[in-house]
């Protein structure tokens, strides 16, 4: 009964238009609760504490309202998804370094440090595949790769790929507004009452009701170079970093180094909300992968095959390579 009151109490007092920052933290509970893709996974073995959270939290705004961004991150602190985020206006605008050099005569490096950018990452691989495919080994540094498009490691898959790569599927969460956020790229409405608010196959993949799907198909030789690659990693590799783990993992020329990666992979595919108050936007995850919770990467992230110390890890790396040849 007390959660009932300070929810009562608190939306009682919030309902006026200048009170604006209170309506913020409504619309991103509403986002949340209506169109997030884990709310129900998130908390259907929690929902008590979550009503008593969100209580507080209504209540911390209403004495505090100067602090509503904070309010807002422990709100979505709550789901541990790192999908599930506010981000503000961006200040850091350094120039992300995509490098290519060789080690030894052997060994080629290559160091991606984000798949935000897909013309840059083909443009490093297309420039030095010669040189790639001519050496023994290769590096592949992805440290701190938060992610960006699955798209932009496709090159990649060709030359670490030795068998068809597969990918668990994932399900839709198909709300009016997560399907008004595809229908353009797709090319027509699919959103009905029927399915509302309901789990259906991704519209926009092929083999929609398998629980496996290929991603990459092994239909030419493979390359006989580079024999072994070394995928390094840590806990800054997220999202489609993790995905790009995920797959090259499947490769019997990859083995992988570091230590675990960051954990944010489980609900992704995510739709940005403008909240219209200091540059505020949300991203909600839209969709799950199949067969959660059993085999989730959330929380714990990717293990490596090898793990390293945090000094000089190129040489460590190095090795091992050494070692097997």
């Amino acid at each position: 009964m007390k959660q009932i009151f300070w929810i009562l109490l608190i939306l009682s007092s919030c309902n006026s238009p200048e009170n604006h920052k209170d309506l913020v933290f409504d619309k991103v509970i509403h986002e949340v609760e209506t169109n997030y893709a884990g709310f129900t996974d998130k908390t259907e073995n929690n929902l008590e504490y979550y009503n008593y959270l969100k209580a507080k939290l209504y209540k911390d705004i209403y004495e505090a309202p100067d602090s509503e961004k904070e309010i807002i991150k422990k709100y979505l602190s709550f789901f541990k998804d790192k999908h599930l985020n506010i981000s503000g206006r961006r200040t850091d605008y350094s120039p992300i370094k995509y490098e290519f050099e060789f080690i030894d005569k052997n060994t080629s490096y290559l160091k991606i440090p984000s798949f935000s950018n897909k013309s840059k990452v083909e443009d490093l691989i297309h420039q030095h595949s010669d040189e790639i495919l001519s050496k023994s080994n290769l590096i592949i540094d992805i440290r701190g790769n938060s992610g960006g498009s699955d798209g932009a490691f496709r090159k990649l898959l060709p030359i670490i790929a030795t068998n068809d790569i597969y990918s668990r599927n994932i399900y839709f969460f198909a709300t009016k507004d997560n399907c008004r956020n595809i229908e353009k790229s797709l090319g027509k409405n699919i959103w009905t009452k029927e399915i509302d608010g309901h789990f259906i196959p991704a519209p926009w993949l092929n083999n929609q009701n398998d629980y496996l799907f290929k991603t990459h198909e092994v239909n030419y030789e493979v390359n006989e170079y580079p024999k072994q690659i070394a995928l390094i990693i840590d806990r800054n590799v997220a999202s489609s970093g993790e995905q790009f783990v995920y797959y090259a993992m499947q490769s019997r020329k990859v083995k992988v180094y570091g230590e675990n990666t960051s954990g944010c992979l489980d609900y992704s595919n995510c739709r940005i909300v403008d909240l219209y108050v200091d540059d505020m936007k949300l991203s909600i995850p839209t969709t799950k992968t199949r067969g959660l919770p059993i085999n989730s990467i959330d929380y714990h992230g990717i293990a490596p095959d090898y793990f390293l110390n945090s000094e000089d890890q190129i040489s460590q790396v190095m090795k091992y390579l050494n070692s097997w040849e």
